[in-house]
């Protein structure tokens, strides 16, 4: 099995921490990463929650982790400023937080405590969200 991880760090906005961690479970094993690809996948978070980007449904902030539903097959994950991105193994993208700019890629301009699917993209390889964008490299290398 290849699990390619990415750990991104250091992620504050207005003074908020946003954590976002994939927990992969092997057999008896289980190892904890940024990013995972597994057949169970369990995608928790905890933090600061204001926009929503935690995933849980909610804006309350967590100070322990809580799963994210609706979310598997998991390959990687990114978390900016406000929002944050889950890349599934089939090459498609969910996003969820703060969308003030559309950083979520569903056509709106609304902000969403739940993963919604970044419309119009497929065949992506990395993810990597930032303050107020998202970006993806595609398998094809644009």
């Amino acid at each position: 099995m290849n699990v390619r991880a990415k750990v991104d760090s250091g992620l504050r906005r207005g003074g908020v921490a946003v954590s976002v961690l994939a927990t992969l479970v092997v057999g008896a094993g289980v190892f904890a990463a940024a990013a995972a690809a597994a057949a169970e996948t369990s995608l928790k978070a905890w933090g600061g929650n204001t926009y929503g980007q935690l995933g849980d449904g909610t804006t309350l902030t967590r100070l322990l982790p809580v799963t994210i539903g609706g979310v598997g097959g998991i390959a990687g994950i990114s978390a900016g400023g406000g929002h944050s991105l889950a890349l599934l193994d089939d090459g498609e993208v969910v996003a969820w937080g703060e969308n003030s700019s559309g950083e979520l890629g569903d056509g709106t301009t609304t902000n969403s405590d739940v993963p919604v699917a970044v419309s119009g993209l497929s065949g992506v390889r990395e993810v990597s969200a930032g303050a107020g964008f998202s970006l993806a490299l595609l398998e094809d290398g644009t």
